[in-house]
């Protein structure tokens, strides 16, 4: 029988289990026209609104009490974040708001934008679509000194599934090395990034 069952295998091999499959990767470029309506959605208040729903779904998260937008966080020694699940009725224009509003706070806090990405992945049921940046401390020019790492390095990623609102990622990785200096306190980053202005 296993004669026949490995001719069979020969003859109609079963499909290879795949994983996603990337369909774009490409540097994430905002137009005019975003930023005029991102400068819109600022000054009509709407940035504010975002900060304060991060902030209270993070402080009550923290302290174990449920809440609503749905909230995960990350806390180890090397890396600390949270994901927040959009609301049901966030567009996707505005997903992409929250994204460059977070990215600009933490601008503010000394950082640089290292990359700027796009992607577009074809899951086994779903379309997922990333707009991601990673953002790094100030370039260490004096070789004399401990370079200072801030908070570590920052990822803030915005996940759309099948052109739907899906999460938005905050991660914060510190260099675990003797040529920096250490970390500033998580929980310093995101009084920071979530203070209302």
């Amino acid at each position: 029988m296993a004669f026949f069952d490995d001719l069979l295998e020969r003859l109609f091999p079963k499909p290879a289990q795949q994983g996603p499959v990337r369909l774009v990767h490409e540097v994430l470029r905002r137009s005019e026209r975003f930023a005029d309506e991102y400068i819109a959605w600022q000054q009509a208040g709407h940035e504010q609104h975002m900060i304060e729903l991060l902030s209270r779904a993070y402080y009550l998260k923290r302290n174990d009490m449920a809440v609503e937008p749905e909230i995960h966080l990350l806390t180890t020694p090397y890396a600390n974040g949270f994901a927040v699940m959009c609301p049901p009725q966030l567009p996707l224009r505005e997903l992409s708001f929250w994204l460059d509003a977070l990215k600009n706070r933490i601008l503010t806090l000394g950082y640089r934008v290292a990359s700027a990405t796009h992607e577009l992945r074809e899951k086994s049921r779903y379309l997922e679509s990333s707009e991601r940046y990673a953002l790094k401390p100030p370039f260490c020019t004096d070789p004399t000194v401990l370079c200072d790492q801030r908070y570590g390095n920052i990822q803030v990623e915005a996940i759309a599934i099948d052109d739907r609102a899906s999460y938005l990622k905050v991660v914060v990785t510190v260099y675990s090395d003797a040529l920096y200096t250490r970390a500033l306190p998580f929980e310093d980053f995101a009084d920071a990034v979530l203070a209302s202005s």
